[in-house]
């Protein structure tokens, strides 16, 4: 039974990812994780496990001046500026 209550708690803890969605109209650039990504539409990323203790920090930039760029999921944020950036951190 204590090996059935151990994993139970273990995979229930590895459920825990921290996630970004982007959602845009338009094309975007970014850097995710140290690593830069570029994409149209939405995506979503995995930033890692919330139990690390480093920060999941994301920046994306539109690549238009018109349409939006939203962050949704464990970091939030928008923009509908041109060339507009949205960034931000999650821990």
């Amino acid at each position: 039974m204590k090996f059935v209550a151990a994993a139970a708690l273990l995979l229930g803890l590895s459920g825990c990812a921290v996630k970004v969605k982007v959602e845009s109209d338009t094309c975007w650039s970014g850097v995710v994780k140290g690593s830069s990504v570029e994409g149209c539409g939405y995506k979503t990323y995995d930033l890692g496990s919330m139990w690390d203790d480093a920060p999941k920090c994301v920046t994306f930039q539109k690549d238009t001046e018109r349409g939006y760029l939203r962050l949704d999921g464990d970091i939030k944020g928008s923009t509908t500026a041109a060339y507009g950036v949205v960034s931000g951190c999650s821990r």
